[in-house]
């Protein structure tokens, strides 16, 4: 009779155990949710969510004694050095394209590009082809600021709808 006993404790230790293991999970499911509900719903962006999801694990981070002023520090500091790198690409992409359009570059990719031996229908696949073949050796901020400056004037001058091309290469990308 004394076994009976022992397995209906056994049974309270395991539903507390499961219990525990719920309302510890219950924030991270909120905030998975609140992210992911947010995009869903098209209450946010993905980037306008990553910022949802920043804000709401601070309050756990904080619960879980893991937001210390050192933490806040380094957080802040790899911020700006990722904003930094971003603003330094954009530089970058902007000063080229000045010199290559002074240079007579966009003149020179117009001209090749209208050259090749297949009407406007094959220009443009060849263009996202070419930026599909720039995706290994480039992030897709790279591609769309040298590139797109470049051949968009082109695929403007052949007829086509430039929202329409900028969101194929979008989906290109």
């Amino acid at each position: 009779m004394g076994g009976g006993g022992d397995g209906l404790g056994h049974l309270h230790a395991r539903a507390r155990l499961i219990l525990k293991a719920l309302v510890a999970l219950t924030p991270l499911a909120v905030l998975i949710l609140a992210v992911l509900g947010s995009i869903f719903f098209g209450i946010a962006t993905a980037t306008e969510a990553s910022g949802v999801g920043a804000l709401g694990a601070m309050p756990l981070a904080a619960a879980n004694r893991r937001l210390t002023a050192p933490v806040v520090k380094d957080v802040c500091v790899e911020t700006a050095t990722t904003t930094a790198f971003i603003m330094a690409i954009f530089i970058g992409a902007s000063a080229f394209a000045l010199v290559m359009r002074s240079l007579g570059g966009d003149e020179f990719i117009a001209h090749m590009l209208k050259s090749l031996p297949f009407g406007p229908e094959g220009i443009v696949p060849f263009v996202l082809g070419v930026a599909f073949l720039a995706g290994p050796f480039l992030d897709w901020l790279e591609i769309s600021l040298i590139f797109l400056p470049l051949v968009a004037p082109v695929v403007r001058g052949l007829g086509f709808d430039p929202v329409w091309f900028v969101v194929v290469f979008a989906v290109m990308l």
